[in-house]
């Protein structure tokens, strides 16, 4: 199951269905990956690099707090 307010947040932001063959969407968690791919048709990679951006991102997120 995926949280309505994350199922409107990707049917807003997410291209049509026709391009959303050639892309991939990166994602913290293995469960969240096939629980969207099954409900957008959409690749999602939870691996190799994927970790790394977002740890990157929460590094410079708490960096501007303070």
């Amino acid at each position: 199951m995926v949280h309505d307010d994350l199922r409107t947040f990707l049917d807003t932001n997410l291209p049509k269905e026709k391009k959303r063959t050639k892309m991939i969407l990166g994602v913290a968690d293995s469960r969240i990956a096939s629980t969207i791919n099954e409900l957008f048709s959409i690749t999602c990679q939870h691996t190799g690099v994927i970790p790394e951006l977002l740890r990157g991102k929460i590094f410079q997120r708490k960096k501007n707090d303070y």
